[in-house]
């Protein structure tokens, strides 16, 4: 080592180009340039192009520290303070046109407290080169760019850019004092190798700087700010908003993303993913280019994009997409080949949409597992012509299964053309006839008499939806399926058991329709004397639909038909036209004994009629 006549204090926070620049100063020589080649060592190894790789830049610095008599390891891991003295800072490496900045506080400071020549007292920290650092955490003025007069006869030359004569004293008298910012203090802490906590500790320092300032600017600015067109104060302003969603846990930055995308989708305009996070999407895209050092922080949003947009294997967000968690009605249309109308229709209808959702196609989103459960049943749609034939029933049959609710239409009056029509799901269609025929396979076969299931129907004057809906329900104990039929058309049953079951043993009780019969009247009135107390009933269960159906006690039907006749049995007895024999009643000033509405017939107690019924 050849120690120079003056040496030089190395600071504790003091960067290794800073340093040596000073020691050129101290020594008299007129620039670090000058000291280089006076010791044999190229500047340009030192601080030109190839800087940034650190075994050339390490070797330039660790021979001209040998030359002037100071410790290498003293330099080691000074271009920027940490754990490892990693070079690679800024964008994925240090900037080759790196611009000289500097506190005019720290540096009147140094000028007023530091010994030695006045040219080699204020110092270059090593946080005041990375290009995130944009304030000082000490006196909280912004860094001023220092050297900018002559670039190429500086360099990185510190002490000689800031050597002109009261350039530090002009620089303090112009500085305006900022915002403390929590930001700065963080990335100051994070620089001197402290130890962090929370999200941004994950991240490293530049990236955290980044999307801190970046979040920051969208809360203040809108999410769509023009970084351009931010001055550093407004920088600095942002980084101190941002931190309050980036300075605490990831939760909290995943809760800043889902009110960022909310609130975007509820200007219902259409919009791609990207442009749903706004001006960060556009960030981190650039910033992605530059290395793979944001893959976890690209990891991260595209896992929320996953949950909350529907993108899919065929898009690219932040990197190539290989999976899909949620589905728009248009992705799913253009999956399943549907009609994006009709699908949203179809969803509105089954509730997988609120009835009252609006926005795009692109806009409204449902669960990957829903959707396709959904369009296993719900894909393929036919109308109730179609329905109808693949189960194989007639017309009045289809009607009471659809009565009956065993089928339901997947879509309420879709319009056809110019009527509307309901749909059926063809899965779900198919899925009944299925299941009625399982539970027919698995019933007894044999010792039995067996008829189709239409024709045992007819003859147990039951419909084709009650003995279906025994069947579903395991009560049919004797079925099965005839070779060479498909369909509900296959399957027979034994009718001594249907009528068994449609039809219950009642005690001294008859049924509605039997009581219609043995008083000659109509179904509409034989109801309304039951309704209206005229002549009594009781409940009892039915077994094959399991409702609540009314009978007559014999007696009582007995009674009423001996108290009461109708106005055409009276005149089909007496053999008189019921127009003017009802004329007759009435002028003579008989009324009906019940006041049953008009369409009812009407009924007179056999007293108040005898002589007519005498004439008979």
């Amino acid at each position: 080592m050849n120690a120079l006549p003056v040496p030089v204090t190395l600071h504790p926070d003091e960067s290794a180009l800073g340093y040596l620049s000073r020691v050129a100063a101290a020594n008299g020589a007129g620039s670090l340039r000058d000291l280089c080649d006076h010791m044999g060592v190229s500047y340009r190894e030192v601080v030109g192009t190839t800087f940034h790789r650190q075994g050339t830049w390490w070797a330039a610095v660790q021979r001209l520290a040998e030359r002037i008599g100071v410790d290498p390891g003293q330099l080691q891991g000074r271009w920027l303070a940490g754990p490892g003295g990693d070079l690679n800072i800024g964008r994925g490496r240090v900037q080759r046109r790196l611009r000289l900045r500097a506190c005019p506080s720290c540096l009147l400071d140094d000028t007023e407290r530091g010994i030695g020549r006045v040219a080699a007292r204020p110092y270059h920290r090593v946080a005041w080169t990375p290009w995130y650092v944009r304030t000082c955490h000490i006196h909280h003025v912004p860094l001023v760019v220092v050297g900018d007069e002559n670039p190429p006869k500086i360099g990185y030359d510190f002490s000689l850019a800031v050597s002109p004569p009261g350039l530090v004293a002009r620089l303090g008298a112009a500085e305006r004092r900022l915002e403390p910012s929590p930001l700065v203090s963080f990335l100051y802490e994070r620089l001197s190798g402290s130890a962090a906590s929370g999200f941004l500790a994950t991240l490293p320092t530049d990236i955290a700087a980044g999307l801190t300032e970046v979040i920051g600017a969208m809360v203040v600015h809108g999410d769509s700010f023009d970084p351009s067109s931010l001055s550093p104060a407004q920088w600095h302003e942002a980084g101190i908003a941002g931190f309050g969603v980036t300075g605490q846990s990831e939760q909290e930055f995943t809760s800043f993303l889902d009110d960022l995308v909310a609130r975007r989708r509820s200007t219902l305009q259409r919009r791609s993913a990207g442009q749903m996070y706004g001006t960060l999407y556009g960030w981190l895209r650039r910033c992605g280019r530059l290395g793979s050092r944001f893959d976890p922080l690209h990891s991260l949003v595209r896992d929320h994009a996953l949950e909350n947009l529907p993108i899919g294997p065929r898009d690219s967000f932040l990197g190539e997409v290989t999976e899909r968690r949620l589905h728009s009605v248009h992705t799913l249309a253009r999956e399943h080949k549907v009609h994006p109308k009709l699908l949203r229709k179809l969803l509105k209808a089954n509730g997988l949409l609120p009835a009252d959702a609006a926005g795009t196609d692109d806009m409204l989103v449902i669960g990957v597992a829903e959707a396709t459960e959904f369009m296993q049943f719900h894909g393929s749609l036919i109308t109730g012509a179609e329905a109808r034939q693949r189960t194989g029933l007639g017309r009045g049959a289809w009607d009471s299964v659809l009565k009956a609710g065993l089928i339901k239409p997947s879509l309420v009056g879709h319009k056809i053309r110019t009527r509307f029509r309901d749909l059926y799901s063809s899965a779900a269609v198919d899925e009944f006839v299925r299941r009625a025929c399982a539970s027919a396979s698995r019933c007894s076969g044999e010792g039995r008499d067996f008829l189709p299931l239409e024709l045992a129907c007819k003859h147990a004057h039951v419909s084709q939806a009650d003995a279906l809906r025994l069947l579903l329900d395991g009560k049919v104990k004797a079925a099965r399926i005839a070779k060479g039929k498909k369909g509900l058309r296959a399957i027979e049953v034994c009718l001594d058991e249907l009528v068994a079951l449609t039809h219950p043993e009642v005690p001294d009780g008859i049924s509605l329709r039997k009581v219609e019969q043995a008083l000659g009247t109509t179904t509409a009135t034989v109801r309304a004397l039951v309704d209206g107390g005229h002549l009594p009933f009781r409940l009892e269960l039915h077994s094959a639909n399991g409702r609540r159906n009314r009978y007559v006690a014999a007696e009582d039907l007995e009674a009423f038909a001996a108290r009461y006749i109708t106005l055409r049995n009276l005149a089909s007895r007496t053999g008189r036209q019921i127009g003017k024999l009802h004329a007759e009643i009435s002028a003579s000033g008989v009324k009906p004994a019940f006041d049953l509405p008009s369409r009812c017939a009407r009924f007179y107690e056999r007293a108040s009629v005898a002589r007519w019924l005498g004439d008979g």
